[in-house]
């Protein structure tokens, strides 16, 4: 290491912000879950917090904020990317030496960036545009998915309403036709009680004024018998008085003789 890296080393360290951390300078960020880098863009930079805002190249609602601090330690996922570093890059050596590449290639790529001869590395840009595409592919295609999970929960969703409103409807048909047939039965009850009842006041009715018949029968044979009776009892009167006025003719009749006999 160089006296002139190490004091510049010193001045990026006090002003507590490397100097390849710009605002809207093109970085890369690691990503652990998909194990590779990703490409960023510094859009903000905050003094006050003392960190710094990487919003993603292929989603710019996805972001990450950085502090100060946390840019000078080794295993940063934040870093600088060899492909956009520029022609005399300042960068100190330890930085330079986590951006050196694993392969030859990237050693190639390095060596021709120090001494301002590199030229666009299209094909990575190429194979990161088709990442990128097969990424959005990826996320229109989860979209997608997620889209016609929700239509078909949506749809599940409607047929088990369905279900339940023609359920709902066959019941309410079966207690319709059961208050129904409940209803009619009560009024052929009714009904049947009512006639009942006419037939009971007729049959009485009937009784009555078959009772009263009898009874203006059984009136007219007790009076035949009292007519009779006294009928009976004045033939009886009629012949007591014949023979008591025919006893008294006779008295009457032996007096005389009994008179004519003292006379004489």
């Amino acid at each position: 290491m160089s006296e002139e890296s190490g004091s510049k080393d010193a001045k990026d360290t006090s002003g507590d912000l490397p100097s390849w951390a710009k605002l809207n300078a093109k970085l890369r960020w690691w990503s652990e879950s998909q194990k590779k880098f990703m490409a960023v863009i510094v859009t903000k930079i905050d003094d006050k917090k003392k960190s710094l805002v990487a919003t993603f190249v292929a989603d710019k609602k996805v972001w990450k904020e950085v502090p100060f601090s946390k840019l000078w330690k080794k295993g940063c996922p934040l870093q600088p990317d060899p492909d956009a570093a520029p022609k005399g890059s300042d960068a100190s050596p330890k930085e330079q030496g986590e951006q050196k590449p694993k392969d030859e290639e990237g050693e190639e790529q390095a060596s021709k960036a120090d001494d301002g001869t590199s030229t666009p590395d299209w094909w990575r840009q190429e194979k990161s545009k088709i990442f990128d595409k097969k990424e959005q592919q990826k996320r229109e295609q989860a979209l997608e998915d997620e889209r016609k999970r929700i239509e078909a929960a949506e749809e599940q969703k409607k047929e088990e309403k369905k279900r339940r409103d023609l359920l709902l409807a066959e019941k309410r048909k079966v207690e319709e036709a059961f208050e129904k047939r409940k209803k009619e039965a009560e009024q052929q009850k009714l009904k049947e009680e009512e006639e009942w009842r006419a037939k009971l006041r007729e049959r009485r009715e009937k009784e009555a004024k078959e009772e009263e018949e009898k009874e203006k029968e059984r009136e007219k044979k007790r009076e035949k018998k009292r007519e009779e009776k006294e009928k009976k009892r004045k033939i009886e009167e009629a012949e007591e008085a014949r023979k008591r006025q025919a006893k008294e003719a006779e008295d009457k009749k032996r007096r005389d003789a009994e008179e004519k006999e003292r006379a004489k």
